[in-house]
């Protein structure tokens, strides 16, 4: 049973790796979201990164503003893999 377990997972891992690399199609594998692509790079500083958060927020281009600011940060923080600190200041 151990050996059965272990291949289902080994597969979902292959799969997994497959969609990153763009060979499959891009399906949730047990509730994850996959992203298909290289995480791009924010090239200037955090500040920044805010002030156009609190931008898209007031704008309503997200949602229709119906968004809290942590979830925005949390969002740009994954996808630009960076950290944002202070994001209330």
């Amino acid at each position: 049973m151990s050996k059965i377990i272990a291949n289902e997972k080994f597969q979902h891992y292959l799969k997994l790796a497959n969609a990153v690399i763009g060979q499959e199609p891009i399906l949730p594998l047990e509730g994850q979201k996959i992203f298909p692509f290289a995480h791009p790079n924010w090239i200037p500083s955090p500040t920044d990164a805010i002030e156009l958060i609190y931008s898209l927020k007031a704008s309503g281009s997200i949602n229709n503003g119906n968004i809290n600011v942590s979830e925005m940060v949390g969002i740009f923080e994954f996808v630009f893999q960076m950290e944002i600190k202070e994001s209330y200041h």
